[in-house]
Formats: structure tokens, sequence, C-alpha cells
């Protein structure tokens, strides 16, 4: 079977310490490159992720706290 989505928490999951290591951004980058689609869900609102992780292109979408539905970065 082959993924078609996969969802990451930021905080103690993906990122230690408010930082995303380079490996981490390399499998999340080809994890996209091979066609599954990477959504980073969290408990931060919006605002608040993209201060800690800066640029969230490198994500098809992003479900922050309170959202109702995924948007696109």
């Amino acid at each position: 079977m082959k993924l078609s989505v996969i969802a990451l928490d930021y905080d103690g999951t993906i990122a230690a310490q408010n930082v995303m290591s380079a490996a981490v951004r390399e499998a999340i980058s080809t994890a996209r490159c091979s066609g599954v689609m990477v959504v980073l869900a969290t408990g931060r609102l919006l605002d608040g992720l993209r201060h800690v992780a800066g640029d969230l292109r490198g994500f098809d979408g992003v479900w922050p706290r309170t959202a109702p539905c995924c948007t696109c970065p």
C-alpha cells in the first residue's frame, strides 16, 4: 500500500527545542518528491508556529490549533 499523506506533529516529534534538523527536512523533502503529501499538524497557533519554524513551504499543508481545516503555507 502506498502512502498518500503523512501528518507530522512539530513539538517534540520533528523538532527538538524548536528546531528541525537537516535530516528531518531532507526526509520530508524525499517524501514529497516521491508523491506523498506532508501535512504539519500542531497544537500551536499558526503565527506562533511560523515564529519558531520559519518558512512552512516545505509542507503541503499546515493544520494548526483551533483551525477547522488544513491551510496551505
